[in-house]
């Protein structure tokens, strides 16, 4: 699927509004640098998020911009929840591989390594396979209630593929 220059854009935005942020040879404070390279943006309503930037543990920049819901005119604040969906999946992954790197585990470690409840159609699912989406599992084979981890109920059901097939 191809993106638009638009949307792509518009996606790489707050990455290289925060390229800016942390170029270091600028005599100016980091709001006001941030400011002039994201303002354009927010009067077009093409930047309507909240931005908080830290370094050393240490908050140096922190505004809201636009609105979270246009047609009640509610505008963003520090408080809005995000509906981030797929964002955190390069986290994650990001985060499993310093854990491999570190050798706290391995890519290649089956599923059930680690959740030990998980169904007997999963044994062959590997860490890998859940990172890059070849497991097999079914979009609705787990649910999951916020709380403690024994919340977390597996559906038995046939997985969709064989782990790696597809």
């Amino acid at each position: 699927m191809k993106r638009s220059p638009k949307r792509l854009f518009r996606t790489l935005l707050p990455a290289i509004a925060l390229a800016v942020l942390a170029h270091s040879s600028s005599a100016q404070a980091p709001g006001v640098r941030f400011q002039r390279v994201v303002q354009p943006y927010v009067d077009a309503q093409m930047f309507m998020r909240s931005v908080l930037v830290a370094k050393d543990g240490k908050i140096i920049f922190s505004k809201s911009y636009g609105m979270a819901d246009l047609e009640w005119k509610v505008p963003n604040s520090p408080t809005t929840r995000f509906n981030i969906a797929s964002m955190t999946k390069q986290f994650t992954a990001a985060s499993i591989l310093l854990l491999e790197d570190r050798g706290k585990l391995k890519t290649d470690d089956l599923l059930k390594k680690y959740l030990a409840d998980v169904p007997a159609s999963w044994d062959k699912i590997t860490i890998y396979h859940l990172l890059t989406h070849t497991s097999g599992i079914r979009e609705d084979a787990a649910k999951y209630e916020p709380g403690t981890p024994d919340k977390l109920v597996f559906d038995d059901r046939p997985l969709n593929f064989q782990p790696g097939e597809q």
